[in-house]
């Protein structure tokens, strides 16, 4: 049985796209630039890391933004972290004066469970990392990272390239 091929045909470009080459000569305007994080502090202040009233604080306005009650929030966390959660547990984690701290291993679920949105998700894990020199990104801003990265490997191409032209082809 003959094999055959199918053509395809090739496609135009889309006029509303642009050229990255043309993206790297103009100024990006960008609403949400990536700022860098925070240098370390070097040698904190005995005690200057305890964080449970903070992380209480952050887990508490988390909730209050996802717009939940503390049962369903347990349900939902039962049901993505495998482990059975409880209001009871909740209210431990977040109480100013109650005895157990909020277990990391639950921090996915939690924010998963809460689906408060982007910004009251990264004002978490800013918070959460603020001092230790680390920041995290959204998706936004790992694009706009992964774009800052193509754009030095084009120019230094491009650069190596003129030396090239300029050395009549010899380095």
């Amino acid at each position: 049985m003959p094999v055959t091929t199918s053509k395809k045909r090739a496609k135009e470009p889309d006029p509303r796209q642009g050229h990255f080459f043309h993206l790297l000569n103009q100024t990006l305007d960008m609403p949400n630039p990536v700022t860098p994080p925070a240098e370390p502090e070097l040698d904190p202040l005995p005690g200057r890391f305890d964080d449970d009233q903070t992380v209480r604080r952050l887990v508490n306005s988390l909730i209050r933004a996802s717009g939940l009650d503390r049962e369903t929030l347990a349900e939902r966390m039962t049901r993505l972290s495998g482990h059975r959660v409880t209001k009871a547990m909740v209210d431990s984690w977040t109480g100013a004066g109650r005895p157990n701290m909020f277990p990391l291993h639950y921090l996915r679920a939690l924010i998963r469970a809460c689906d408060a949105g982007p910004e009251a998700e990264l004002a978490l894990l800013s918070a959460l990392l603020e001092g230790t020199g680390w920041c995290p990104m959204d998706a936004a801003r790992a694009q706009m990272a992964l774009i800052g990265q193509y754009a030095g490997a084009a120019l230094l191409a491009f650069s190596q390239a003129q030396v090239l032209a300029e050395n009549g082809g010899r380095r």
